[in-house]
């Protein structure tokens, strides 16, 4: 992933990861515990801008471990109010086996 890719990805969270699924598919590796309130808004629309025209993604994905989330609550509840969906259990990548993580899907 290229310098400037993390560096937007760090504005929004430094302790969020980054890489590519696939050509037109982004993931966030976002930290279970990621406090709604610690995120700007603005960067976080930067990094959605960002992977829609500098990087050309289709899909931005926000990748959570199962096991020490809770869907309906916190962060992925925000996320749905800017156009997060969750992701189909039989479309998750096989680096991200659904038994292992939850997935909401933004489409670019």
């Amino acid at each position: 992933m290229p310098n400037e890719t993390r560096a937007i990805v760090s504005a929004v969270s430094p302790s969020w990861q980054v890489g590519a699924i696939n050509e037109k598919t982004l993931a966030l590796m976002v930290p279970h515990d990621q406090p709604v309130l610690g995120i700007s808004k603005k960067n976080f629309v930067d990094l959605l801008e960002f992977a829609e025209d500098k990087l050309e993604m289709e899909r931005v994905l926000a990748v959570f471990e199962k096991d020490r989330i809770n869907p309906t609550e916190g962060f992925p509840r925000t996320l749905r109010y800017v156009g997060f969906r969750s992701y189909a259990i039989d479309e998750h990548p096989e680096c991200l086996p659904s038994d292992k993580y939850f997935i909401m899907s933004y489409k670019v």
